[in-house]
């Protein structure tokens, strides 16, 4: 039988990844905790799952309240079973870890460079729990499913920036709620899923096919604010950007200049 190990990173003043972690008889989840602004250096080397390893709404990164974590090294964060390679904020899942609540202090994560990898996506919020900020700067985040899959999945009231790097799935970003910005180096966000008409998804997205989704849906963060000035949008089947509504919301914002899209 598998077993579990959790690995705190807490106020420390960096960790240097040496070996690869995983796979193994190991499921490995680490958690950045309050009080903490620690970067991770993967120094080339992978963080992955060990074999069973499929807790939903766990990830194999968590960043949790009070977290300030920097991804460098150009290593790679790989979770092929995993929920999310990276969850904002930590929900309960088995009872194998203290989960974060609704509100609090603020959870970061910061990417440099690297791989981020994750099944549903590379990078995923809950729409329960708000503030977080993510920030972009380099690297490639993915979500590898079949289908139904992103490599952001923004759900929650918080800030994403995104400022280089490529963001990829069959949507490459997905939004529900909060204040999201991809500035002038905006990266490439890219959507290679097959085109299919919009549908809600109460607990996470059903692919369209495009690049960015805004989904407007009454979530609890409340009502998107987007805004796009820079940045690379592709499709491959679906749309550079789409905007969605569902149910009867508040007006959201969604503004772009100088993007190309």
């Amino acid at each position: 039988m598998a077993r579990h190990l959790i690995a705190s990173v807490a106020g420390l003043a960096s960790v240097l990844l040496l070996a690869a972690c995983g796979p193994s008889s190991y499921m490995m989840t680490m958690e950045v905790r309050k009080p903490s602004e620690s970067p991770i250096d993967l120094n080339g080397k992978t963080i992955s799952e060990g074999s069973g390893y499929a807790p939903v709404d766990i990830g194999l990164l968590a960043v949790k309240r009070g977290g300030d974590l920097t991804l460098t090294g150009n290593g790679k964060v790989v979770g092929t079973t995993a929920f999310a390679a990276i969850n904002m904020t930590r929900g309960n899942s088995g009872g194998y870890t203290t989960p974060d609540p609704d509100t609090g202090d603020l959870a970061k994560l910061t990417v440099q460079n690297g791989e981020i990898i994750g099944l549903y996506y590379g990078i995923a919020g809950n729409g329960s729990r708000q503030n977080t900020e993510v920030v972009i700067n380099g690297g490639t985040i993915k979500g590898t499913a079949e289908n139904d899959n992103a490599g952001i999945y923004n759900p929650q009231k918080g800030t994403l920036t995104i400022n280089g790097g490529t963001i990829e799935g069959a949507v490459g970003i997905y939004v529900k709620a909060g204040d999201v910005t991809t500035t002038v180096d905006g990266g490439t966000i890219k959507g290679i899923g097959v085109k299919a008409d919009f549908s809600h998804n109460g607990s996470g997205i059903n692919n369209t096919g495009d690049a960015f989704v805004v989904e407007n849906c009454g979530y609890p963060g409340g009502a998107p604010a987007v805004s796009i000035t820079g940045g690379t949008f592709k499709s491959t089947n679906g749309y550079q950007l789409g905007y969605y509504e569902y149910g009867d919301v508040d007006i959201a914002t969604v503004r772009t200049e100088n993007a190309n899209i």
